[in-house]
């Protein structure tokens, strides 16, 4: 069931709450990737949840709160840096792991001892949970491995049939998801990139932030891949041009980049997709993929992105996680 709410019909919203508050699965907007939500403290709704999805037990998930009063109950305790995160940056696209209460569930912690919690900051996603009533288990609304969802049709897509319904509110915003901070340790951890930097975070709580993107629980799962071969260039392609020249004739290639002067003399099956810059490629990154899946695309082929800037950092690391082969321009 798709309910459309692109014009913010709160019965439509009302109506996905209660499914959520009586067990069942909804797809609902972020700023950042369509999630998928299930009653948190409904171990039953929780496991239909990670089975549908496909995705590991071993991997966490994150509740998603209406506001930052509901954290309280949901956490040992909420460190000085944390709260002022919270305080400046929700709602918004930032998850906060911290030492977790008795009242969350071990399925939904991986029996991790932490807990993942983010206010998001969209009026669909925020209604939807206040009228749930409840605390959602939020991951994104996708099969595991494959590109997170930015439109309601990537989500039906991957899960048709086996959730009960869809908020239909258009593109998401960013297209990227949130930052991941960690404060259950001695020092605050950066385990993934988002929109929210690492500079920006450390201006807040004025301390140093250790960038363990790679100590993250899930770091092992495969990550935003999809079903055509692709590869990012780390350097610029006009210097990885022969390897891009050497794929045989019959493969029809995407190009994706950021360099309009980009040229493949008589090459008919590369086609060139320009974006205007990386705020672009970020927001409509996962549609690409999906999108040259759906056209017949053998191979994509992601051009280098700018690591500097505000949105650099998370893209590539994206990329790379999704990426079958890297060039290096060596």
């Amino acid at each position: 069931m798709v309910l459309n709410v692109i014009q913010h019909d709160l019965e439509a919203i009302k109506e996905a709450a209660r499914i959520v508050r009586e067990g069942g699965l909804v797809a609902f907007p972020t700023e950042t990737v369509y999630g998928l939500a299930a009653h948190a403290f409904n171990e039953e709704a929780v496991c239909r949840l990670l089975e549908v999805k496909g995705r590991a037990r071993g991997n966490p998930l994150t509740l998603h709160l209406a506001s930052v009063g509901g954290v309280e109950s949901l956490v040992e305790e909420i460190p000085e840096g944390a709260r002022r995160l919270m305080e400046r940056f929700w709602p918004g696209p930032l998850t906060i792991i911290l030492k977790k209460s008795a009242s969350v569930l071990p399925v939904v912690t991986a029996g991790l001892s932490t807990v993942g919690l983010r206010v998001p900051d969209h009026p669909v996603a925020l209604d939807f949970i206040r009228f749930a009533g409840v605390p959602v288990v939020g991951t994104s609304a996708n099969r595991a491995g494959r590109p997170s969802p930015t439109k309601a049709e990537h989500v039906i897509q991957d899960l048709k049939d086996l959730i009960d319904a869809v908020l239909d509110a258009g593109e998401t915003r960013t297209g990227i998801e949130s930052t991941v901070i960690d404060f259950s340790g001695e020092h605050p951890r950066i385990l993934r990139p988002g929109v929210i930097t690492r500079a920006e975070i450390e201006a807040v709580i004025k301390t140093p932030v250790e960038d363990a993107r790679h100590s993250a629980p899930a770091r092992e799962y495969p990550r935003y891949q999809p079903q055509c071969f692709l590869v990012y260039s780390r350097k610029p392609l006009r210097e990885n041009s022969v390897r891009l020249q050497a794929f045989p004739p019959d493969r029809k290639i995407l190009v994706v980049t950021l360099d309009r002067t980009l040229l493949f003399s008589g090459s008919q099956h590369i086609q060139k997709m320009v974006l205007e810059n990386e705020d672009a490629l970020a927001k409509h990154l996962f549609a690409i993929l999906r999108d040259a899946e759906q056209k017949g695309f053998d191979i994509i082929v992601v051009d280098a992105i700018r690591r500097e800037g505000k949105i650099g950092d998370a893209l590539i690391y994206r990329i790379e996680k999704a990426a079958q082969e890297i060039w290096d321009g060596d």
